[in-house]
């Protein structure tokens, strides 16, 4: 049985969800320390705001025309 969050990330579109994915470690960090009154080291502190400024990072950029669209080869190559 799918959990609610893996159910979820199947309607999203792929960017998202890796976007996403990526935030696993620190929600699970977070609920260690705030559940089970885990208390992280320095290191693990440091890459933790590493993690959260790269997924503001993503979340905020604006796409790049470029990146809109799909994924499929391009037409007019295949005409060249």
């Amino acid at each position: 049985m799918l959990s609610l969050f893996a159910r979820g990330l199947r309607l999203l579109p792929a960017g998202t969800v890796g976007t996403l994915s990526l935030s696993e470690p620190f929600t699970a960090a977070a609920l260690g320390l705030l559940v089970l009154g885990e208390r992280p080291g320095p290191i693990a502190a440091v890459g933790a705001a590493i993690l959260l400024a790269g997924l503001t990072v993503a979340a905020l950029r604006p796409l790049q025309p470029s990146e809109v669209g799909s994924s499929a080869p391009d037409q007019n190559r295949a005409a060249a």
